[in-house]
């Protein structure tokens, strides 16, 4: 990809969470994802993480786990999205067999959505509003790091500091609003 001009490459990391991973069919551990971001990093490119919050199954400690994870990783960006089961998915055609979506309103099933309980999915034990928590959580403690500030800065610099200023400002009112 280097070769080719490449600069940034896309990871569907989803988990950090080995059994959530089997879950989502990724057929690979954390090890392995640990050894292509490393891969990647030594061919000079830049590396975005994509992870999913709300899989069947989690818990707000498993969550917790996986951010962790994504915080371990040298990577340059991370996405956490909550989990929207879309149709014409295996999960998706699991979860209406066993009864667990929760909406089957079209609208509901957006990937961003302001109102916590209109959710299509939410795993047993946690809330939308728990579920939407963890995800500012996730991107807060991600970013919100002197070595990724460092890295975003001075390094990376495919975003320009005006777009970081907002993103800090953002977060950081999250923060003192006691969201994260």
């Amino acid at each position: 990809m280097k070769a080719a001009r490449g600069r940034r490459i896309l990871f569907g990391i989803e988990s950090g969470v080995e059994d959530s991973m089997a879950l989502v069919k990724k057929n690979y551990k954390r090890e392995d994802v640990r050894r292509g971001v490393a891969a990647a990093r030594a061919a000079g490119l830049e590396i975005t993480g994509f992870f999913m919050i709300g899989l069947p199954g989690e818990t707000a400690e498993k969550t917790r786990d996986a951010i962790e994870f994504a915080r371990s990783l040298d990577i340059d960006f991370a996405k956490f999205a909550i989990l929207v089961p879309f149709p014409g998915t295996q999960l998706y055609d699991s979860l209406v067999r066993e009864g667990r979506i929760r909406k089957s309103d079209w609208m509901r099933f957006a990937t961003f959505s302001a109102d916590p309980e209109s959710l299509p999915f939410i795993p047993e034990g946690l809330t939308g509003r728990e579920l939407q928590r963890l995800q500012r959580r996730a991107t807060f403690r991600f970013y919100m790091r002197p070595a990724m500030i460092w890295r975003h800065l001075f390094v990376t610099r495919s975003i320009g500091l005006r777009h970081l200023y907002h993103g800090a400002r953002i977060l950081l009112s999250q923060w003192f609003q006691r969201k994260v």
